[in-house]
């Protein structure tokens, strides 16, 4: 259910009954869960899991290799001698190709690592709920350092798809770009919403926040169907007893 008003605030919410133990139940068990959500979010996840971004980062890394001729040089001993008298190459053109290799070395990590994104996910939105939780509810916010981090690394990774406005993206090729492509999403939160509006479900049990963006600022609940329904239910119930 998209209750938050916001996606980082709806990734939150994937914590369903957070504050009843009894009942609490994890929305985001495994990869394909978390792939159905994200879909669901507006999220376009690449379908191939990665695979053409590792074949794209391989061949840019490989394919200057193929301009060395296979017949010229073919001895041992004489590729060992040209390597030995070739000059030492710029240090911008060892640091580009380190560059590439450190590039394809994490694409293929996103890619072949068991267990898709969903722990990573996981981690940021524990992250991102302990510095909002606190904002709802008029505390001040637990330990930010590492929902920082997430969103630094995030943007690190970011592209620029807009100048004017500034615009950024992170290209989905598998369930492990979630994570940074949330991460970013939790900067707009904090960056640009009014987070005054940012309310806790009155709920006892819920724990789900949203932006209240009603006109005089009086919703209570994550969803008036459902946890205002049980409320009144409740409050009925009790008059009806008295």
């Amino acid at each position: 259910m998209f209750v938050g008003g916001h996606v980082a605030l709806d990734l939150v919410n994937t914590v369903a009954w957070r504050l009843d133990p009894a009942r609490r139940e994890e929305r985001l068990p495994d990869d394909d869960a978390l792939r159905r959500w994200a879909e669901a979010a507006g999220f376009t996840v690449a379908p191939d899991g990665g695979v053409a971004e590792v074949r794209e980062a391989a061949h840019q890394v490989l394919e200057p290799l193929s301009t060395v001729p296979d017949g010229d040089v073919a001895e041992e001993g004489e590729l060992r001698e040209a390597a030995h008298q070739a000059p030492e190459p710029p240090s911008t053109v060892r640091d580009g190709c380190v560059a590439e290799v450190r590039e394809l070395r994490e694409a293929a990590h996103r890619v072949l690592e068991p267990g898709g994104g969903v722990a990573e996910v996981r981690e940021l939105r524990e992250a991102a709920h302990r510095v909002l939780e606190p904002l709802a509810t008029g505390a001040e916010p637990g330990d930010v350092e590492p929902l920082r981090r997430l969103i630094v690394g995030a943007l690190a990774r970011a592209e620029v798809v807009s100048v004017v406005p500034l615009e950024w993206r992170i290209p989905l090729h598998g369930t492990r770009d979630l994570r940074d492509a949330l991460a970013l999403e939790t900067w707009r939160l904090l960056q640009f919403e009014d987070l005054t509006r940012l309310r806790r479900c009155a709920d006892d049990g819920c724990g789900w926040l949203f932006l209240d963006r009603s006109r005089n600022g009086s919703r209570r609940w994550c969803s008036s169907a459902d946890c205002g329904n049980r409320e009144r239910a409740r409050r009925h119930y009790h008059r009806a007893r008295r």
